[in-house]
């Protein structure tokens, strides 16, 4: 079945700084790689990114897109929820146009809130929960064949395509891909992204996109000065963060796992090459489960000094790096490109503890400050505010 997979930014908001402005601007990092392994099981795809449509062609409209094409389905990534009212509008404007097509959506918050995307959202025929390469491919699989998507693991459906009043149906099937499955699996491969051009060099940080400024303006604000390939080391999370929605508990709800899984060094080596292809040159990683995380680094910075000298690397550290961590990535990596990113997110060690699962002390924050600075390595801060119980006096003393 000849596929698209849709990725629809929030489009519309407003703040002053950027005035109206797009957000949501990256594509989550499967999307390429359920696109490779769809079109290696018989299944065509095209990666569509309306936010770069939009800022190509202001009039362009995703009704024109699936009006003129053949596509049979169509899959919306929903991963963070700002997106959620644009996805369900879009969904709204495709079936609109093409009462035949499939459409269904996957990420973690299509996860976390599957059967009641179904309710509320009547033009859309399915939603993945969980992890979804293999899922897709088999409910592809039986809608060629005629069937339904009965029996097809993290699934939950509709029922009745007809009339789009059937009933809601949650597969009661799980599946979690080996951790093999991940190899071969390319999350760099843009070859069915016929605009990957422009999107490589227009999202980069901030991650908000002004309409107010042309796209040459929008990349002069990129503070870091590139646009990042979010690298795929590994997935999964053994602590739960009280503001962060990808944390052990959401996972364990929406997945019904939450396992700690890492890649390969050479499956990593291969996305880095493809993403160099492509145009990057800036990595970013967020993917730090402590204690592991030192040792299986320490090896990918040392093949990644022979290999893909001209990579540099953002990596953003959920707990702190230990001597021999920034040791490796200072001798892998310089300025003014490479940054270790760290968030104490706040400066009250009792609301720290209260709410970062890798909790440390203010000391401990500044003595890694001054190791960074001793090996040449530029750091970030980030911090926030508004904690569950962060007080007025606690904000105070951030």
């Amino acid at each position: 079945m000849e596929t698209l997979l849709l990725h629809v930014p929030k489009l519309e908001d407003y703040y002053p700084p950027f005035g109206r402005y797009m957000n949501v601007n990256y594509m989550p990092m499967g999307m390429l790689a359920l696109s490779a392994h769809l079109a290696r099981s018989g299944h065509p795809t095209e990666v569509v990114h309306a936010g770069i449509e939009k800022i190509l062609d202001p009039g362009w409209r995703v009704a024109d897109l699936v009006s003129s094409r053949g596509f049979r389905a169509v899959g919306l990534s929903l991963h963070w929820h700002y997106q959620a009212y644009d996805v369900a509008r879009a969904v709204e404007r495709i079936r609109s146009v093409r009462p035949d097509l499939f459409l269904f959506a996957g990420g973690i918050t299509a996860s976390y809130f599957g059967r009641e995307m179904l309710e509320t959202i009547p033009g859309l025929d399915a939603v993945v929960i969980g992890e979804s390469f293999e899922p897709v491919r088999r409910m592809l699989d039986a809608l060629e064949r005629g069937g339904t998507p009965a029996g097809v693991p993290n699934l939950a459906w509709r029922e009745s395509g007809e009339g789009r009043e059937g009933s809601i149906v949650v597969n009661p099937e799980t599946l979690l891909h080996p951790p093999e499955f991940f190899e071969n699996l390319p999350f760099a491969d843009f070859s069915a992204f016929p605009r990957a051009g422009r999107y490589v060099a227009q999202f980069g940080f901030p991650r908000a996109y002004s309409w107010e400024l042309t796209p040459e303006e929008n990349r002069a604000m990129m503070t870091m000065g590139r646009t990042f390939f979010p690298l795929f080391t590994g997935s999964g999370c053994a602590r739960s963060c009280t503001y962060c929605g990808g944390n052990a508990r959401t996972q364990r709800r929406a997945f019904h796992h939450h396992r700690i899984l890492w890649r390969s060094h050479r499956a990593v080596l291969d996305d880095i090459r493809r993403a160099l292809d492509a145009g990057y040159r800036t990595m970013a990683l967020c993917f730090d489960p402590m204690p592991e995380s030192t040792a299986w680094y320490v090896e990918l910075f040392s093949r990644m000094r022979r290999e893909t000298p001209e990579a540099d690397l953002y990596f953003e550290c959920w707990s702190l790096p230990d001597p021999e961590f920034v040791r490796a990535f200072a001798d892998t990596f310089s300025p003014p490109h490479s940054y270790l990113a760290l968030s104490p997110d706040s400066g009250s060690e009792q609301v720290r503890r209260a709410n970062k699962g890798y909790f440390y002390t203010n000391d401990q924050l500044f003595r890694t400050a001054d190791l960074l600075k001793k090996h040449g390595v530029q750091m970030d801060v980030f911090f926030s505010i508004g904690f569950p119980g962060e007080t007025v006096p606690l904000a105070l003393e951030t």
